[in-house]
């Protein structure tokens, strides 16, 4: 799970990246500094697991990033990464907690 958790918080930084590069007539949802404070809030969300794995923690990081595919999903830039994070999402299994 820590591989995956990696990757995943891999792809969080390429968002970023990809995003600061939005222009400022872009929705919200491609401002960089709001797409940081969610990937901060997803981080904290791995942090809570890592310090107690338990099925409920587990459960908030999945809702944490659905919440963040649903926010991103109609940001051009970060096409590929949602995809990537949906991927993510599909292969993140809370069930062998």
């Amino acid at each position: 799970m820590k591989n995956s958790i990696s990757k995943f918080l891999g792809i969080l930084f390429a968002v970023s990246i990809v995003i600061s590069s939005c222009s400022k007539d872009k929705p919200v949802s491609c401002d960089a500094s709001v797409i940081e404070n969610d990937i901060e809030h997803i981080e904290d969300l791995f942090d809570n697991f890592d310090d107690d794995p338990t099925t409920t923690n587990c459960n908030k990081i999945k809702k944490g990033i659905s919440d963040f595919i649903n926010k991103y999903e109609d940001c051009d830039e970060a096409g590929a990464e949602v995809d990537e994070a949906r991927e993510f999402l599909n292969d993140f299994d809370c069930s062998d907690l």
